[in-house]
């Protein structure tokens, strides 16, 4: 298996990528509405279109392409005020797939992506814990069905992807000062997780991770460049510098 390079801070500068906005007790900060404003195709989970409608009349940021979800959390006015503006609004009653996959497989189906693609979802980290949960199952449910490698979560003080088999290579190169340097590798899957890592501060050697036992937590980078082996899915975190990107 080859070695996948991953440059998570290439979210906080890049143009014409894929993001979805999630229901999230969150700042909409202006770096969420910078990743928004400048993607290629947005996509409105519907438990965020109330909060997405006040951010368009008041908050600068652009129109989604579409809003989607059981439409169980928007209110009739905002439906209309979008319907007005031209926004599909696509009605998923499923309640065995939570809004965010709804949102994610939406999105791609008008982006004509390759691997490399990045998607960066905007929320779901913070307020119930139930909901964090989900996100993070749902990452790994997105990567086994569209082999995507750069799929990242931010909600304003995390940044988190999925970490998966076998060898990546994490590059902070380009703008190291985005972060406090704290980090974390979390085991996330329901069996054995086995992780080798160079330049962290408490490197790992076929060391297990699993809840109960060890979990890679209040680590840091040490380096630009950041190397992780698992023979299974594992969840990487990092904690951005707040005032620093806050002032782009």
């Amino acid at each position: 298996m080859s070695k996948v390079t991953l440059n998570p801070l290439k979210i906080f500068d890049m143009k014409d990528h894929v993001v979805v906005i999630l229901n999230s007790p969150s700042i909409w900060s202006e770096v969420w509405k910078q990743i928004w404003n400048d993607s290629r195709i947005n996509v409105c989970a519907d438990g965020a279109a109330n909060k997405l409608m006040e951010m368009t009349k008041h908050g600068d940021y652009k129109m989604p392409k579409k809003i989607v979800g059981d439409f169980d959390s928007i209110n009739k006015g905002t439906k209309e005020y979008f319907i007005e503006q031209g926004v599909s609004l696509i009605h998923v009653p499923d309640q065995n797939s939570p809004d965010i996959l709804k949102s994610l497989k939406n999105a791609l189906i008008d982006a004509d992506i390759d691997k490399h693609e990045y998607v960066v979802i905007l929320g779901g980290l913070c307020g119930r814990l139930d909901h964090t949960f989900q996100t993070v199952s749902i990452l790994i449910r997105f990567y086994k069905e569209y082999q995507l490698d750069n799929v990242f979560v931010y909600d304003g003080c995390n940044l988190l992807t999925i970490i998966n088999e076998g060898e990546t290579e994490l590059d902070f190169s380009d703008h190291p000062e985005f972060l406090t340097k704290m980090c974390g590798v979390i085991p996330i899957c329901q069996r054995e997780t086995i992780v080798t890592s160079t330049g962290l501060q408490y490197d790992m050697d076929s060391r297990q991770l699993a809840f109960g036992h060890l979990v890679s937590s209040s680590n840091r980078i040490m380096e630009d460049k950041v190397t992780i082996k698992t023979n299974a899915p594992a969840n990487q975190t990092f904690d951005h510098c707040i005032s620093y990107v806050n002032s782009l």
